[in-house]
């Protein structure tokens, strides 16, 4: 893993060699006014909103570092032991687990205000790798730090209560595309669900498209699907109008229909089924 620190409490130039996590630390901050936080688009999903903003944005106490990850680099590495977590400033990550036979399995992508490596029990190692699929900028946060601070902070508390309610959400929504959905219908809701999620912070002026980082292989892998498949599907959806994923940029072409495609009610808060009766 090579990493190029922007911002880093442990001094300018500070190198990290391969293979080690991200802003390792075994202190804490003493709530720092980082030149990025005025502004930052990701603060309201980080554990930065806690913070007082009386006298102007903050980091909290247990914040680490910011740092940039090159495109194609770890920035949690599988049976890794770190301390810390990060919140992805900018850019796209990939969240996938690495099998004995080699093969992967996509778990979750992960755009702008997305939380990486945060361990319920702590110091655990992670099941998983994530892996940054553009230029990715991570601010680190020690977890020994937020533990510390949660005990005496509800508001820090309820953020890690809601932080894991989304990601088990997106888990539980997986599920169902991987184990109750045909081909069409997982790839129309994943590339639905990832539109949604990154069309805040696109820096695209067309509302219907968003850049987007994803190969063929990438869905195949997060779906259960081979490239070839995932290549049918996508050349349907194009030629029934629906969509576009050609270079990057994924074009939603009839976001209605594209929701009835893949079978899940856009107009939620997130991405859900329309409601069935149940037959006993």
């Amino acid at each position: 893993m090579t990493v190029a620190p922007s911002q880093d409490r442990s001094g300018p130039g500070h190198a990290r060699s391969p293979g080690a996590c991200l802003a390792r630390r075994d202190h804490c901050c003493d709530g720092p006014r980082a030149p990025w936080c005025e502004g930052c688009r990701v603060r309201s999903l980080s554990p930065c909103a806690t913070q007082s903003e009386a006298n102007g944005p903050t980091a909290p106490s247990f914040w680490v570092s910011e740092s940039i990850v090159a495109a194609g680099d770890d920035i949690v590495e599988q049976s890794e032991p770190c301390g810390d977590f990060h919140v992805i400033i900018d850019g796209w990550a990939v969240q996938y687990e690495l099998l004995e036979d080699g093969s992967r399995q996509i778990l979750d992508f992960l755009p702008a205000g997305s939380i990486v490596g945060l361990q319920p029990d702590g110091d655990a190692p992670p099941a998983y790798f994530v892996q940054a699929l553009t230029t990715v900028r991570v601010c680190s946060f020690s977890m020994a730090g937020f533990l510390r601070a949660a005990r005496s902070n509800s508001a820090l508390a309820l953020w890690l209560a809601a932080a894991a309610s989304r990601s088990h959400c997106r888990s539980l929504h997986r599920l169902t595309l991987l184990g109750r959905m045909t081909a069409k219908k997982r790839v129309a809701a994943l590339l639905l669900e990832l539109y949604r999620q990154g069309r805040p912070w696109s820096a695209s002026q067309r509302e219907d498209e968003i850049s987007l980082p994803m190969t063929q292989e990438h869905i195949g892998d997060a779906l259960g699907l081979t490239s070839i498949h995932v290549n049918r599907m996508l050349r349907e959806l194009r030629e029934e109008g629906l969509l576009v994923l050609k270079h990057g940029v994924l074009r939603i072409l009839d976001r209605e229909r594209l929701a009835e495609t893949a079978g899940w009610d856009d107009h939620q808060p997130a991405s859900r089924p329309t409601s069935h009766r149940v037959g006993g």
